[in-house]
This record gives structure tokens, C-alpha cells and sequence, in this order.
């Protein structure tokens, strides 16, 4: 009788201690989860997409992917080739409604494809022409074909 009451004090202080650790833990979610994506949100609204995703410690690439939203039309395809992992995974959904077409399939000496004009471009240096991404896992180029 004895063992069995001891038993019952044991069980109720550990569902005691395992309430408390629940709400412990719920009490701080609003804090870490919400803070933290409040925080992510701000950043991306302040530096734009391009920046928030390419200037880091990890890529870099985001003047490069600027420079196609604001020199090429909204309907062109831009031609990519090179490492496909890294910083290329985040440029289709950051040059939309512009499309992301590899090099390869595109004939040489093309204007057009598949009814869009190719994203042509004057760099830097002052050459002129049809812009194609170069991906190298943590940045990118661009450079003319």
C-alpha cells in the first residue's frame, strides 16, 4: 500500500513537470518562431528579393540578377549555363515573368525562341548583346554569348 502511494506522488510530480515544460515551451514560441519570421520578412521588404537572397556570406550574384530585371523586357528568355546548384536555383522565381532557358538548347546566332525575344543587354565594359547567366555555385556572371 505504501509502494503503490509513493508510486502516485512520483507519477504526479512528473506530469507536474512535464505540464510546466510544455507550457514553458509554448510560451516562448511566439517570441523565437514569430519574432524571427517577422524579422526575415522585414529584410527581404527592406533589400528586395535579389539582395536578400544573393548578398550573403553563402552567394553572391545579386547585381547581376538587378541588372536583368531592370535592362531586359518582362516577356525575353535569358539564357543560363554552368553549375545549376547554388545561386541558380533562386534566379527563375527572381527575373519572373522572364524565363530561364539553357544555352545549349538555343540556336546559334538566335534573336528569338519560342515566340520571346532572347534578354539582350549593353555590360559594363560596353559590349553589347545577347545575355547569357553563368552560374558557379556561390555566384554568378553574366556575360554575353
Amino acid at each position: 500500500m505504501k509502494a503503490a502511494r509513493i508510486s502516485n506522488h512520483w507519477s504526479l510530480l512528473m506530469l507536474c513537470l512535464l505540464g510546466i515544460h510544455i507550457g514553458w515551451g509554448a510560451a516562448r514560441i511566439p517570441g523565437r518562431v514569430y519574432g524571427k519570421r517577422f524579422k526575415q520578412i522585414r529584410e527581404y521588404l527592406q533589400h528586395g528579393g535579389p539582395a536578400y537572397h544573393l548578398d550573403n556570406r553563402h552567394r553572391q550574384g545579386a547585381a547581376q540578377v538587378q541588372f536583368i530585371l531592370d535592362q531586359t523586357e518582362e516577356n525575353s528568355l535569358l539564357l543560363w549555363r554552368g553549375e545549376a546548384h547554388g545561386c541558380m536555383e533562386f534566379v527563375p522565381p527572381l527575373i519572373a515573368p522572364r524565363l530561364l532557358v539553357s544555352e545549349d538548347t538555343c540556336p546559334p546566332n538566335a534573336t528569338h525562341m519560342f515566340g520571346r525575344p532572347l534578354a539582350q543587354g549593353k555590360l559594363a565594359d560596353g559590349s553589347s548583346g545577347v545575355l547569357v547567366m553563368v552560374g558557379f555555385g556561390d555566384h554568378l556572371a553574366l556575360v554575353l554569348r
